[in-house]
């Protein structure tokens, strides 16, 4: 005997199962960026970055900014190959880049820099202030201390972020803590932060890691859609140091 099921006395049944998978795979789409990177929302009535238009997270053929004193360089500005990377220091893709990163400059050595700009994403609360921290912290300590402090969020074994860290991380690092906590309560850094981060939305930055491959030679860019694996990296630089 044959068994009636709902999809077969209501044709409206399937519409609706189909209507829900569309849904749920454009939200899951829409704000988890996929498995390699954070996205900012496009929604155009909550913008992420100021001053920015709606449509600004549209990707577009542009360059990212050229490095300047401006930016935290690890290695020589005068390196074959320069990783230009944009981000948050709350995104996890970008704790998993560093590992990567790490391997990078280990594997190319002197022949390779590492940029870093800020991208701090709105939807991650302790993302703007850890940003200020890294700059108060450079501003006490020179560049030194601001890889120093991307070594203690990113390289250190502790990946939870919390802002509660941060007196103790300038601590460890040397700055001085009177100096750092009155800078971190003000907004010196924020133009600059801002900056950064709309330099590379222009240039279709849309996410973080935001990266970008760099011949200092020729000045040719290839961009890497998020945290990549090392051989992603191997393809884009080999060509530029071998």
């Amino acid at each position: 005997m044959a068994t009636d099921t709902p999809s077969q006395n209501n044709p409206w049944f399937a519409v609706s199962i189909g209507l829900m998978g569309l849904i749920l795979g454009f939200s899951i789409a829409s704000f988890t960026g996929g498995a390699l990177g954070m996205r900012i929302p496009t929604n155009p009535s909550v913008p992420s970055v100021p001053n920015v238009p709606a449509d600004a997270n549209q990707p577009v053929e542009s360059p990212v900014p050229e490095v300047t004193a401006e930016d935290h360089i690890r290695g020589s500005i005068n390196a074959k190959a320069v990783v230009i990377e944009y981000l948050d220091f709350e995104c996890p893709f970008c704790h998993r880049n560093a590992a990567t990163m790490k391997t990078v400059m280990d594997t190319y050595g002197a022949d390779v820099a590492h940029v870093v700009r800020h991208f701090p994403l709105e939807f991650h609360p302790a993302a703007m202030p850890y940003a200020r921290a890294s700059e108060c912290v450079a501003s006490l300590g020179g560049e030194g201390a601001f890889w120093k402090f991307y070594d203690a969020v990113f390289n250190s074994g502790d990946s939870e972020v919390d802002v509660t860290k941060l007196p103790t991380i300038a601590k460890n690092i040397g700055v001085n803590s009177a100096k750092f906590d009155e800078c971190l309560k003000g907004t010196e850094f924020d133009a600059k932060i801002q900056a950064q981060q709309q330099g590379g939305v222009a240039a279709g930055i849309n996410g973080t890691p935001g990266l970008a491959v760099v011949n200092n030679s020729t000045k040719a860019q290839t961009r890497l859609p998020g945290a990549v694996p090392f051989s992603d990296f191997q393809a884009a630089i080999d060509p530029i140091v071998k």
